[in-house]
């Protein structure tokens, strides 16, 4: 599903369940790619995973 930032504003509740069910949603201003996302099993972050992000090793 490819969508304009715009649209993406206004549907940001409905493109987040598509992508967690596995759809891939791409977001383009003014026609150019700005975003991807393929939805896949996702898990929450371990610790080590938190505090690699937060020290900007992730």
């Amino acid at each position: 599903m490819t969508v304009s930032v715009t649209e993406a504003k206004n549907r940001l509740t409905q493109l987040l369940t598509a992508v967690e069910k596995g759809k891939r949603v791409t977001v383009k201003r003014h026609g150019h790619m700005t975003l991807e996302q393929l939805g896949e099993a996702t898990r929450p972050m371990s610790g080590e995973e938190v505090d690699a992000f937060h020290e900007g090793r992730y």
